[in-house]
């Protein structure tokens, strides 16, 4: 697995199967109660909420009670002080920007999601943003030509049920003072976004 984020070794390291995702956290030289959540299989992963991390195991089994599994093998940990709305929106931006906009799954579902996240991240909500965004995820997944999609959307849905109180905030209010800081998830050095 390859560990990195908010710990102080990060890097590639080698994990028994059955392994707590706290323990592995600490070998890392990271602790829960530092963090806001655990990033699990990379972009097309699932969040796992900090206070989890203890009972979850390091295996399909234990990971699939919360809709995740190895997947890409990367496990990314969210530092508490961080904004995850603003690491969401730049992430979908990123992966939107990747696709080769070839079928309307990509075209028209990732483009039209990343710019409501976006607004919503900005403070650029009409009142209706996450719940659009909502529905058109369930319009995308399985109809793209490539997983992209699928994987998108599970990134996404993922984290609007993890944080549902930050996305929430960021509709009403804008962005908070979290969003200054530099972002956790990784996009190439020349993406930038509104939401950034």
């Amino acid at each position: 697995m390859t560990v990195c984020g908010a710990v102080q070794r990060p890097g590639v390291q080698e994990i028994e199967l059955g392994t707590s995702l706290d323990t592995v956290l600490r070998h890392a030289g990271g602790r829960s109660d530092d963090l806001r959540a655990l990033l699990i299989g990379g972009f097309h992963g699932t969040w796992i909420p900090a206070a989890a991390l203890p009972a979850v195991t390091l295996d399909d089994e234990g990971l699939a009670w919360h809709g995740g599994s190895l997947a890409a093998g990367v496990i990314v940990a969210l530092d508490a002080a961080a904004c995850p709305v603003q690491e969401v929106a730049q992430t979908m931006a990123w992966l939107e920007s990747q696709s080769a906009h070839q079928c309307g799954p990509c075209t028209n579902g990732l483009q039209a999601i990343a710019g409501a996240l976006a607004a919503v991240a900005a403070g650029h909500d009409d009142g209706h943003g996450l719940a659009r965004i909502e529905r058109w995820a369930g319009l995308v997944v399985r109809r793209g030509a490539c997983r992209l999609p699928d994987g998108a959307v599970r990134f996404l849905r993922s984290a609007l049920e993890v944080f549902p109180v930050e996305f929430a905030e960021h509709a009403q209010r804008g962005r908070c003072r979290a969003c200054a800081r530099p972002l956790t998830l990784s996009v190439p050095d020349a993406f930038t976004t509104a939401a950034a």
